[in-house]
């Protein structure tokens, strides 16, 4: 049975939770009138993600996506998400 959904996942961040949101609209906003009616307008929607940082990493990698020549990338997003203590 092939029951794959390609989707997205988006994190994002910001001074306080109001800017975030008005980041998150806009961004809806935007995706929809990009893909009109292509879009399936009710899986747009903004949900605020209280639970670990590690927990919101695994929405950022697949840990099979971490190799070698990721390396860099995936350690700037531990630093931006402050998962790590990078220094």
């Amino acid at each position: 049975m092939d029951t794959y959904n390609i989707h997205f996942h988006i994190l994002l961040g910001g001074d306080n939770k109001y800017e975030v949101k008005n980041y998150g609209e806009l961004l809806i906003h935007f995706w929809l009138k990009y893909f009109g009616a292509l879009a399936d307008n009710q899986a747009q929607y903004l949900e605020q993600q209280v639970k670990s940082p590690l927990e919101n990493f695994k929405y950022l990698f697949k840990f099979e996506e971490i190799k070698k020549n990721t390396v860099p990338m995936v350690y700037q997003m531990l630093k931006a998400t402050k998962i790590g203590t990078c220094s």
